[in-house]
């Protein structure tokens, strides 16, 4: 094969001629154009959040909620319950990032002027995946202290989708692998403290096996809802990953 090229070094334009085997030329016309990227923001430069990575107390305070729940999970959940609890494999996909990214802007603009429908969000993944990205950001130990009607919220809804499984195969081992590592995460506080714990040397490699948080929330959601569900049930959600471990 043999390759035969015009360059001009003043031209914004380069012919290339190629010759293929057994026979035949290939003619090709590059033409450079300019384009002006935009740089990133800083972060120093980007406003605030409003709803991601806040925490839990600040947004229920500041949106009033009378349900002491965040208007995100409150819409997202009511969504999901209308029209996804049939899905197979609900919670396991997360949906376009584009369109995660374009709902996640308008939860940040103004969460109580979104609306959720199967026309402008068609895909129910993007829905779940948004809720699952919300949850990754919230301070597990904060989560759970501060509010606890927000957790007892999203059990309820659990136990819902798991009690669907004929359909969705979303059981609540399988609900539990996808949001026991999200509500059990410990804090960095949790870390420090479990490190500088005496005798806890031994147990830092194993403490971040995700396997004890899967099975505390299988376990609930397997008592949910129902009188033997414990009384102090909220504690398995405060635990440090080593107490976890004990």
């Amino acid at each position: 094969k043999n390759l035969k090229s015009t360059f001009n070094l003043s031209s914004r334009s380069q012919q290339l001629c190629v010759r293929l085997d057994p026979r035949g030329l290939l003619y090709v016309k590059l033409t450079l154009l300019e384009q002006f990227v935009t740089p990133f923001p800083r972060l120093s430069d980007l406003p605030p959040p409003k709803v991601f990575g806040v925490e839990l107390r600040h947004l229920v305070e500041k949106e009033v909620s009378a349900r002491r729940v965040p208007l995100i999970i409150q819409k997202c959940i009511s969504e999901i319950e209308r029209r996804g609890l049939r899905v197979v494999g609900l919670y396991r996909l997360c949906g376009s990032a584009a369109v995660k990214k374009e709902l996640r802007d308008a939860f940040e603009r103004d969460s109580a002027a979104i609306t959720l429908n199967d026309e402008l969000y068609p895909d129910v993944n993007v829905i779940t995946g948004q809720s699952l990205e919300w949850l990754l950001l919230i301070d597990g130990c904060v989560f759970v202290c501060v509010l606890k009607a927000t957790l007892s919220f999203l059990l309820d809804h659990l136990s819902l989708v798991a009690s669907y499984s004929d359909s969705n195969r979303m059981t609540c081992q399988n609900l539990a692998v996808c949001f026991g590592p999200v509500l059990l995460t410990p804090t960095q506080e949790s870390w420090q403290a479990g490190m500088t714990a005496p005798g806890s040397g031994a147990l830092i490699a194993s403490a971040v096996d995700f396997k004890r948080h899967i099975e505390a929330l299988h376990y609930l959601l397997q008592l949910w809802p129902g009188e033997s569900v414990p009384a102090d049930w909220h504690h398995l959600f405060i635990l440090s990953p080593f107490d976890l471990l004990s």
